[in-house]
């Protein structure tokens, strides 16, 4: 996700396009904190006086808890932009793999590979 053309968060190895549906919802729904059911389970999203924190909560006993902090108004631009470009995305696979498989599929593996479902 980016704000202002920043990268403020990206997807690695246990979080990834999929989610991209969870951390929407938790901002929507505002409640504080809200724990994202993604990668493992680390991350929670909580919006209160017009900013938005990310909180990663460490797996290792011995490590920090880190925050991540951002206007609301920034994150809600960001997770509009992420899932503009996912579906962007997902259209440009859907387009490649029409050319290279039976078209009957490809729905259903744009959505099981960019959206999880």
């Amino acid at each position: 996700m980016s704000a202002d053309g920043a990268i403020q968060l990206e997807p690695g190895c246990c979080c990834d396009l999929s989610d991209l549906g969870e951390w929407s919802a938790a901002f929507r729904e505002h409640q504080s904190p809200t724990r994202l059911s993604i990668g493992h389970a680390c991350f929670s999203l909580s919006t209160e006086a017009g900013v938005t924190t990310v909180t990663v909560h460490p797996e290792a006993k011995g490590h920090q808890t880190i925050h991540y902090a951002y206007h609301a108004s920034d994150f809600c631009r960001a997770v509009e932009d992420a899932q503009i470009e996912r579906n962007n995305f997902a259209e440009s696979l859907k387009s490649y793999l029409c050319r290279h498989i039976s078209t009957e599929h490809t729905e259903a593996i744009v959505k099981v590979l960019v959206f999880g479902w």
